[in-house]
């Protein structure tokens, strides 16, 4: 294998990977999106002050993925850049690691300039960056390769090396403390397995046959993920990321870590809850919209909000779904959701 990163999909495909969780729980199979309109991604800065997104537009012209910036309580977008595969913001939310579909490594842009003015490519390899805690230093994937560098490109160290990857992987995660990274690849046909990799090496974890959206715990020793396990019903499970045992949770998709490690927020029933994180106290903070379909993008910094999107979804004959997205802010303690940002905001060019 030439590359532990390749292209994760055809681009339609990759656009609604982070819902094939709610796919499959309709359908049984995995499902495609007809139409594609909103957020698929969206990223707290580390201040709390602005999220960075991916808006994707999918429809009878192909596909785009471009990057935004847009203030908490702001209502105008800031266009940053387009084709955009991955981005990550520094600790000092200053400025904004990315990758690109058509272009190789990886680009540092300014977060505060418009456009992303004054864009710095850093490495001419690489995919996926995470910053160090003192934003310092970059770590990334190259080849069958981890390795971190200075922010600047300079300095480049090998960490560890990934061998045996599958060819096609998607939804890479780096645990907080920078030692692990976590993906979804393609094996055996098109069943997918949910992967950690670290120093003593590569592994799958034991899920069902498709794994969904996961979460690593602050202390980058466990992971929640939406699959079966333990001879249970597809829901959401806890790994330790180390030994690969499971704890079934309950029922649910797409969770998400808190920052404080204590719950992890999901969504079922087309509601936005949240649990402690041996599944006690269960807690639906949104009304239930039939046939709506809920994204979870982030916990705020703080763990006092959550972001997400929410999008009526009709299937006219069963696999194929028209999506378009509305993105909210929920304040977890208030019970309070807002709507930040409406999907007719970005009008297609």
């Amino acid at each position: 294998m030439s590359s532990v990163l390749r292209k994760p999909m055809q681009r339609v495909k990759l656009a609604v990977v982070v819902v094939v969780g709610w796919l499959l729980a309709v359908n049984g199979t995995p499902s495609y999106a007809k139409e594609f309109h909103g957020i698929s991604n969206a990223v707290w800065s580390p201040d709390g002050r602005r999220i960075a997104f991916i808006y994707t537009d999918v429809g009878a012209q192909g596909a785009t993925e471009d990057l935004y910036v847009m203030g908490v309580e702001s209502i105008v977008p800031a266009k940053m850049g387009k084709d955009v595969e991955s981005f990550v913001w520094s600790p000092d939310s200053k400025q904004i690691a990315v990758t690109y579909y058509n272009a190789s490594g990886i680009t540092v842009m300014e977060a505060m300039a418009v456009g992303g003015d004054k864009p710095i490519r850093v490495s001419s390899n690489g995919r996926w960056p995470v910053w160090s805690a003192d934003g310092s230093q970059l770590f990334y994937v190259a080849g069958e390769q981890v390795s971190m560098m200075k922010a600047d490109g300079s300095d480049i160290t090998t960490l560890m090396a990934i061998k045996d990857a599958p060819k096609t992987v998607w939804q890479t995660q780096w645990s907080v403390d920078r030692q692990s990274l976590a993906f979804l690849g393609q094996i055996k046909g098109d069943n997918v397995g949910l992967f950690v990799a670290d120093k003593n090496g590569l592994r799958q974890l034991k899920t069902g046959e498709y794994p969904g959206a996961f979460s690593w715990s602050p202390d980058g020793k466990q992971l929640v993920a939406e699959t079966a396990c333990e001879n249970n019903p597809p829901g959401l499970c806890i790994y330790n990321a180390a030994s690969g045992e499971a704890t079934f949770l309950g029922l649910g998709h797409a969770p998400l870590w808190s920052p404080d490690g204590k719950q992890i927020a999901f969504w079922l029933n087309s509601q936005v809850c949240i649990m402690n994180v041996d599944g006690t106290a269960q807690q639906c903070l949104t009304e239930k919209q039939e046939n709506n379909i809920i994204m979870l993008h982030q916990w705020s910094p703080d763990g006092k909000r959550l972001l997400f999107s929410r999008a009526f979804a009709p299937s006219p004959n069963g696999t194929e779904f028209r999506f378009a997205f509305d993105t909210f802010i929920l304040d977890v303690q208030r019970e309070t959701v807002r709507r930040w940002f409406d999907a007719s905001l970005i009008k297609k060019s």
